[in-house]
């Protein structure tokens, strides 16, 4: 075959590729012990990447959780450069929070990461659990069956959830948003952490919304700003983050979820 033919199918696959392909998500893994252990995957905020949430991801891994952070490439770090650069970065990152195209590649990420954990397990490990952080927790609540205005259902694939930093009412979730999510869920705000939709109280409408049926926990931890409810990073704000997640996950272990009472946290429970 001539050196012309094969330079114009090497230019066919190059267009044929991406549609046929799916690209996996960036991973970070961090293993648990013994056999079969339970499974946590996190998705990060916008503007961050699999690396993040590591502090997290550590001590969920020493709690016992086989624990898997996800780069989703369409919310991450070129991403929020572009806002950076915008005239109005609150319009540009609203916009960009809600693109639809950023939010169906983090669910295609869960799927892509359940699949992978699962196969790297060689067992179906129990429980499993979503969670995220700010834009994370959006994507957390879209797959546990939030309504949205961003024309993604939820698949509901997990047995509980985790949203740090939840999002409130607004141009995202509807009134009544929350109101069929039937597994174990734990959310997590401070009294600093601000959000688009305004103060950190605006956060509060996710659990408001939330059906009492004695499986919901909010957690808010007095003084903690954005990047602290994330657990990232020393000092006693992101520490009690990180162990409000911990007594949650351990208590999913032991189907006995309480949160015991801690320094500078305030729990809600319905």
């Amino acid at each position: 075959m001539s050196h012309v033919a094969w330079r114009w199918i090497a230019v066919a696959l190059a267009l044929i590729l991406p549609l046929t392909t799916k690209a996996e998500p960036a991973l970070r893994h961090y293993p648990a012990t013994g056999p079969c252990p339970p499974l946590l995957i996190l998705s990060h905020g916008f503007g961050g990447d699999e690396t993040g949430l590591s502090d997290l991801a550590q001590g969920a891994a020493v709690a016992g959780f086989d624990t898997w952070v996800m780069g989703h490439a369409l919310s991450g770090r070129a991403a929020i450069r572009a806002v950076l650069r915008a005239d109005n970065r609150r319009a540009a990152l609203a916009e960009a929070v809600a693109d639809p195209t950023a939010n169906r590649q983090r669910a295609a990420d869960i799927a892509a990461t359940l699949a992978r954990a699962e196969a790297a397990a060689g067992c179906l490990p129990k429980p499993k659990v979503l969670g995220g952080h700010s834009m994370g927790a959006q994507t957390t609540m879209i797959e546990a069956g939030a309504q949205n205005s961003l024309g993604i259902t939820g698949k509901d694939r997990f047995d509980a959830y985790i949203a740090l930093s939840p999002q409130g009412l607004g141009d995202r979730f509807p009134p009544g948003a929350w109101a069929g999510l039937s597994k174990p869920m734990l959310l997590v705000t401070g009294t600093r952490d601000s959000a688009i939709e305004g103060g950190w109280q605006t956060r509060l409408a996710a659990f408001d919304g939330l059906p009492a049926d004695g499986r919901k926990w909010l957690a808010i931890v007095a003084g903690a700003n954005h990047r602290e409810v994330s657990g990232r990073g020393a000092g006693s704000r992101p520490e009690r983050a990180r162990a409000v997640v911990i007594d949650f996950l351990t208590g999913l272990r032991l189907d006995a979820v309480g949160l015991p009472d801690r320094a500078g946290v305030e729990v809600r429970h319905k």
